[in-house]
């Protein structure tokens, strides 16, 4: 994943003034985004791990736990 945070940099550049103010918001919310795009990517990587691209299950010795399951369904924000 690209990592955004050199973006949010230069978009704040110098101090906020009125006119900067929306690139501040932009940095802001790109931040928060890329930290959501972590959080989702982490939850669902022990289902991809073994999932084949072909459509089949990689693996035989699939090892997705209860734990995994309720921290994807939190991560979410189902309960």
């Amino acid at each position: 994943m690209t990592d955004y945070t050199d973006l949010a940099e230069r978009l704040r550049g110098k101090p906020p003034t009125h006119s900067t103010l929306d690139r501040y918001e932009a940095a802001d919310a790109i931040e928060a985004l890329e930290k959501r795009i972590k959080e989702l990517e982490a939850a669902l990587k022990p289902f991809a791990d073994y999932w084949e691209p072909n459509g089949g299950i990689e693996k035989t010795d699939v090892s997705i736990t209860y734990g995994d399951l309720f921290n994807a369904r939190k991560v979410l924000g189902e309960k």
